[in-house]
């Protein structure tokens, strides 16, 4: 038993390093990622997120994963925001980042952290992978360490679920 729950364990620390870490048009719905939580939930054990981020960029392969080795010619298409995120986009991004963590925090009794992959965009490992010269913007702080608009949105949230 002990086996299985640690296999458990492992393949959902990996479902949400796959899933948070392809491009949008292929991320899991919020409703399929509530419903691999709710799975665990019969498990009994605690579960921590860890090395999350959320990318908006094209990826070039999706058959890559995340091998650190890879890595593919610079195309002005794949950086199409490296002069900041459109409005558009950073909506999406928000939206993205509150719908994890509404799911996070309505299974805050068995998740017991959400670690991010970083602190700020300025020293993400995703801006020059896996093409060289790329501008990326995956986690909660900007480029001047300041918190973005959708921290105070998680805050917020979080607060509501005391």
């Amino acid at each position: 038993m002990l086996l299985c729950v640690s296999i458990c364990v492992v393949f959902f620390f990996l479902f949400f390093f796959l899933m948070i870490r392809r491009p949008p048009r292929s991320t899991q719905s919020r409703s399929s990622a509530a419903s691999d939580v709710y799975k665990r939930q019969a498990l009994g054990v605690k579960i921590m997120i860890t090395e999350m981020d959320i990318t908006l960029l094209p990826f070039p392969d999706q058959t890559a994963g995340a091998d650190m080795n890879v890595s593919f010619e610079y195309q002005r298409e794949m950086n199409p925001y490296a002069q900041g995120l459109p409005d558009s986009v950073n909506t999406l991004f928000e939206k993205r980042y509150l719908d994890f963590f509404s799911i996070f925090l309505r299974h805050k009794d068995m998740i017991s952290r959400v670690t991010l992959w970083g602190v700020s965009d300025q020293q993400s490992w995703r801006n020059n992978w896996p093409i060289p010269g790329r501008t990326d913007y995956p986690l909660l702080f900007d480029r001047q360490n300041k918190p973005k608009p959708v921290v105070s949105k998680i805050i917020e949230e979080a607060l509501k679920t005391k």
